[in-house]
């Protein structure tokens, strides 16, 4: 195949890549229900700055349309995706960028959802402290992850297998990783079924604020 073909192949492999799992997501991912829990978890009033960690293709920013929210990802890909899909809405912004790049912005909410199972223990650690150094003084951090369990269904264990994450870690595990944060006070440490999707996976919410 000419070098060039293969460029172009490779470019449109990219290019759909976030669309697919848009696509994947509003299968699997329980979208409606992340959509309603995420909004339900982080109480934010019409104009709240909130950031949004790891937001992949921005399926979150629905939620908080009505605030000032932030998208980041590494992925830019992602986020070109998710700059096309809310291009119309002048408070929805999207950055290509990781938790050290954020300047000196403070946020008075942050959402860290389905994106600890991406990151080894250490740079998760040293990741939740600089997005605590993010918040305003009231701020606070939700983070969000699905969780193993014994009672995992056969589906939810296939998808937790061939997802990227490679950190797909159970209850105890993240209780003892957080207990590594130094700056972290945890006010909220609850793990929840998602009974109404076909998965039924368990997620794990935690709310933070600096110690």
């Amino acid at each position: 195949m000419h070098k060039n073909t293969k460029k172009k192949i490779s470019c449109l492999l990219a290019l759909a890549r976030p669309v697919i799992w848009d696509f994947f997501q509003s299968i699997f991912g329980s979208n409606r229900a992340k959509l309603d829990r995420y909004r339900g978890i982080v109480e934010c009033k019409p104009g709240s700055r909130v950031l949004d960690f790891g937001c992949a293709t921005g399926l979150a920013a629905s939620a908080y349309e009505d605030c000032r929210y932030l998208g980041v990802d590494i992925d830019c890909a992602a986020i070109n995706w998710a700059q096309r899909k809310y291009r119309r809405h002048k408070d929805i912004n999207f950055i290509c960028a990781d938790a050290f790049e954020l300047g000196d912005k403070d946020f008075d909410y942050i959402l860290c959802a389905c994106t600890g199972h991406h990151i080894d223990d250490e740079l998760l650690i040293k990741t939740l402290e600089k997005l605590l150094s993010k918040l305003s003084k009231t701020g606070i951090i939700h983070f969000v992850d699905i969780i193993k369990t014994p009672d995992d269904s056969g589906i939810c264990k296939f998808l937790m297998n061939i997802d990227q994450g490679q950190y797909v870690r159970n209850k105890k595990e993240y209780e003892n990783l957080l207990s590594s944060v130094n700056t972290m006070k945890v006010v909220t440490f609850e793990a929840r079924r998602v009974l109404d999707s076909v998965v039924k996976p368990t997620f794990l919410h935690v709310a933070c604020t600096r110690a």
